[in-house]
């Protein structure tokens, strides 16, 4: 987890350190769209221009676990999820490493071709998944918002 100091971007706080995952872990294969914040939350806390397939971009770190929280109970309910899982985020070495995918790599391509970026986004979200996903089929790990990670759970 980390990066080198040669690598392109490197901050001080990003210093590289060997992690073990002690439990699996799925990662959804794109961000949370705001139709799909809104259909568990009935709220949209975006502040661009809604686009329901684009990802919610201004959910705040509470909002993202009640999301969590929300879906769990009802794909429990639905009988979709055991009692013994449940939705959260991830923590920020389970989002490195499926962002990296096996690579030491900062990214797996050109930024244009892998993230929507200030180069590239004409200043908004665009929808999930137009862009080449990584080697484990993860779109939108870089670039088009921000991700938030669970910062009790490290």
């Amino acid at each position: 987890m980390g990066s080198p100091e040669s690598e392109d971007g490197h901050r001080a706080w990003e210093q590289q350190r060997e992690v073990t995952f002690v439990n699996d872990f799925y990662l959804g294969k794109m961000p949370v769209t705001q139709d799909q914040f809104e259909a568990v939350t009935g709220t949209n806390p975006t502040v661009h221009e809604k686009i329901g397939d684009a990802p919610v971009d201004s959910a705040d770190w509470d909002q993202a676990n009640e999301y969590c929280q929300k879906l769990t109970k009802l794909d429990r309910e639905a009988g979709v999820l055991p009692d013994d899982w449940e939705y959260r985020l991830p923590t920020e070495a389970e989002w490195e490493y499926a962002c990296r995918a096996g690579s030491s790599e900062p990214r797996h391509g050109e930024p244009q071709d892998v993230a929507w970026y200030q180069d590239n986004a004409d200043g908004k979200p665009h929808a999930v998944g137009q862009k080449a996903p990584n080697a484990w089929g993860f779109h939108d790990m870089l670039g088009n918002v921000w991700e938030w990670c669970d910062v009790e759970a490290q």
